[in-house]
């Protein structure tokens, strides 16, 4: 058993020596024939150009402890998101205006996304620290 192994481990390092003296050029210059072959283009997204999100769309990011925004102006029917970003305290908001009030703790990377059909100017507040507010006028 230790000779077969040792007979296969042999004729491994033998061929790779032998491959190497034989075909001097594909270890000098690489595979030749690799970058012909089609390969995907990576391109890098910006986190703010999301492919979900509208182009009507306002985002606000909120990490725990402030809003990356605290007074906005939006126009009547455009979008409004705001996106937790803490790891790890989750995102319960109340606000004046319902439709921006958290129906229940939203976690990490969890948004509030609504649209705002009606004009005024509304106050945005975590439920457990009413300190931390954002500032949204509609026209």
């Amino acid at each position: 058993m230790k000779l077969a192994i040792f007979c296969l481990f042999l004729g491994l390092v033998g061929g790779f020596f032998i491959h190497a003296l034989l075909f001097p050029d594909v270890f000098a210059r690489g595979i030749f024939f690799l970058p012909e072959a089609p390969s995907p283009n990576i391109t890098r997204q910006n986190p703010r150009q999301s492919t979900n999100t509208i182009t009507n769309d306002t985002i606000i990011s909120y990490d725990g402890s402030h809003f990356s925004r605290t007074n906005i102006g939006v126009e009547v029917s455009r979008y409004v998101t705001i996106i937790n970003k803490n790891e790890d305290k989750q995102m319960d908001l109340i606000s004046t205006e319902e439709s921006l009030t958290t129906p229940r703790p939203y976690a990490y990377m969890e948004q509030l996304h609504t649209r705002m059909d009606k004009p005024g100017t509304f106050i945005v507040a975590d439920r457990t620290d009413p300190t931390i507010r954002l500032v949204i006028t509609v026209k």
